[in-house]
């Protein structure tokens, strides 16, 4: 009784990993693990975001050199302690009690107690059992999504490290909802080797050893087989009957010629004996490298399996490289669009608005000022109150047109800022709508601890530009008043000097107006005293002696000498004004085009050559993983196994 009890251990102080034959087969084996340790670390330096998936490929590179990893999984209350304290002969090892228990993954290996290790979700319990030399067995929670949900999720995250998994449900009610999602979980992800057991088949028993109940048994593992194979989509489920409770009864009972029968009556022996197969055929080894390979096919990145999901988000990053390339050929484009309208604003100054708005003053001017009433209104003035009259009046006329001017400098100025403003804003919205782009803009930015803009001092020079333009409107402001004061104080040194040649009945006293008046229109509101000293007499006499003739000739005066200044004006700013801002204009180009275009180009070649390097190394590593899943089904058939069933 005793031997056969102990068949599993006795199996298992005999085997090695794979055979127990030194030669070909674990040359293979060896050589294949190396490979594919090789290859969980190189797919794990592909997900550097990842730590979680790369701890687990780490985790599964390790399985490779541990002994076989039993898993033990199912519904709480279905017996899973129980067994894994009969496959350890110790009723002691694992707590029995009804409800879900542990809420962590349980690894028992061979080794001393005092090397036990525990961490968030895995406790690892060292005992002296021998057959936990080439066995590890691994408890997990028992599910249920009601009681305690997060066991579910605990079980699934670390099923995936069993080379073999024990599913364990009862003959005493139905496989439940939760069990089925667990073993269609295990199918479409892990895809790992799972034998089913049926436990507590002694509810069909009326002794230690006779059943009566023989249909009710075969109805509840038809029943499982037929559920399997409908809702998990599983074929041919290996499904062994047993009940625990009798084997641990068996284990424990003195009277070996009763213990035996019970134990055969149990079943767990003939689990015992499959376990052991699996181990002296080879097939642990073949299992072992087998459920690293499905592990690749089964745990996935952004909903694909872990190579198929690299391959294509690697392609969908190819495909957004692309994209912002695009992108910033129309962010170049747009820039040299934005600059022609820069450079069309430039060159919008309305010259001919304010030469009409000038003949209009220049005809008001003359009309007002020539007029009898006029002259009447300063008979019996002094010098002095004729002089500020006149003043007054021309300042009146022409006041509005050269606020006029201004006006249109400023909005002039105002507008070619706003294009210059315009533009940099359009390329930075449209670049930072490209969300690969601008993630990669902030990676670089991350990683070097300054922004893009910081680095080639962009905001720098465009509040420098920001600065020239409010210098450029502070100027044109104050302008009028400087050009006032000066030009004020030059026509009263010629007036003083020159008195009689600004006689008003004179023809030289025509132009001396014109000069006045020119003074005034193009620099400022100046001073204009002294025009109607003319030798005395009455002024309103002398209104008289103006006619027709001699009005259009004062107004022709005034129109040529101011248009010659208007002329010279215009030849200064085409060659002052103009040229400056067509100067800030390209050198904002060339900014632009540097952040814009040049840097972003530069980030993201060097990211599509990292990308097509990165697309290269995957189709390596898929060729290589389909090159192993070969050579283990090579080994397979040079261990004279059956064939593997390896996607």
């Amino acid at each position: 009784m005793k031997e056969s009890i102990n068949g599993l251990e006795e199996h298992l102080q005999q085997l090695t990993i794979p055979t127990r034959d030194e030669g070909p087969s674990q040359e293979a084996y060896e050589r294949t693990r190396a490979e594919l340790v090789d290859l969980l670390n190189e797919i794990g330096e592909m997900i550097p975001e990842r730590e979680d998936l790369r701890g687990q490929l780490r985790e599964h590179a390790t399985i490779l050199f541990e002994p076989v990893r039993l898993f033990v999984a199912g519904e709480f209350s279905k017996g899973k302690s129980y067994l894994i304290n009969v496959l350890c002969s110790n009723e002691t090892v694992r707590e029995t009690n009804i409800g879900p228990q542990d809420t962590k993954i349980t690894v028992l290996a061979h080794g001393d107690a005092r090397d036990n290790t525990s961490s968030r979700h895995v406790d690892r319990k060292h005992h002296p059992f021998p057959f936990l030399k080439l066995l590890n067995l691994v408890d997990s929670p028992g599910i249920n999504a009601a009681l305690r949900p997060e066991h579910t999720e605990i079980t699934q995250k670390h099923v995936a490290s069993a080379d073999l998994i024990l599913f364990v449900t009862s003959a005493e009610r139905t496989v439940s909802q939760e069990e089925i999602d667990l073993i269609r979980f295990i199918a479409e992800h892990n895809k790992s080797e799972v034998v089913f057991i049926v436990n507590k088949i002694d509810v069909f028993e009326d002794s230690l050893i006779h059943f009566v109940d023989q249909t009710g048994k075969t109805d509840v593992i038809r029943f499982l087989e037929q559920t399997l194979v409908s809702q998990t989509h599983l074929r041919d489920p290996l499904i062994f009957s047993v009940s625990t409770r009798r084997a641990m009864w068996a284990l424990s009972h003195r009277d070996e010629s009763i213990s035996a029968e019970v134990w055969k009556r149990s079943g767990v022996g003939a689990l015992i004996n499959h376990i052991g197969h699996i181990l002296q055929s080879g097939e642990a080894a073949i299992l072992k490298l087998r459920s690293r390979l499905n592990y690749l096919d089964g745990e996935h990145i952004d909903g694909l399996p872990i190579l198929q999901g690299l391959s294509e988000r690697v392609n969908r990053l190819i495909t957004d490289l692309d994209q912002s390339r695009g992108t910033i050929q129309r962010v170049e484009t747009d820039i040299s669009l934005k600059i022609g309208e820069i450079h069309g604003a430039i060159n919008d100054f309305k010259f001919d608005e304010i030469e009409r708005e000038l003949e209009k003053s220049i005809d008001d001017f003359v009309k007002k000022f020539l007029s009898e009433e006029s002259f009447r209104a300063l008979d019996g003035m002094a010098k002095e109150e004729q002089e500020k009259h006149v003043q007054r009046e021309f300042s009146e006329t022409f006041a509005p047109w050269e606020q006029g001017v201004e006006a249109k400098k400023l909005a002039y100025v105002e507008n070619i800022l706003q294009q210059f403003e315009r533009c940099w804003t359009h390329a930075h919205q449209t670049l930072e709508a490209n969300d690969r782009l601008h993630a990669l803009v902030e990676e670089r930015e991350l990683r070097e601890g300054k922004t893009m803009e910081e680095a080639f001092e962009f905001e720098r020079q465009n509040s420098e530009l920001l600065k020239r333009f409010e210098t450029h409107k502070r100027g044109i402001r104050e302008g009028s008043q400087t050009d006032f004061e000066k030009q004020a104080h030059d026509t009263q040194i010629a007036i003083e000097a020159n008195k009689t040649v600004f006689g008003i009945l004179t023809t030289s006293g025509v132009l001396a107006i014109a000069g006045g008046v020119l003074v005034a229109a193009t620099g400022g509101l100046a001073l204009l005293p002294a025009l109607l000293v003319a030798g005395g007499g009455s002024v309103a006499a002398g209104a008289n002696r103006f006619g027709t003739k001699r009005e259009k000739r004062i107004r022709e005066h005034l129109r040529e000498s101011f248009h010659l200044e208007l002329e010279e004006f215009r030849t200064e700013f085409n060659e002052t004004i103009r040229s400056v801002f067509d100067e800030e204009a390209d050198a904002f180009k060339v900014r632009c085009e540097r952040i814009f275009v040049q840097n972003q180009r530069e980030i993201v070649d060097e990211k599509m050559a990292q990308t097509q390097a990165e697309s290269e190394k995957i189709k390596s590593l898929i060729s290589r993983a389909g090159r192993l899943k070969s050579e283990v089904n090579d080994l397979r058939q040079l261990l004279g196994l059956a064939s593997t069933g390896l996607s």
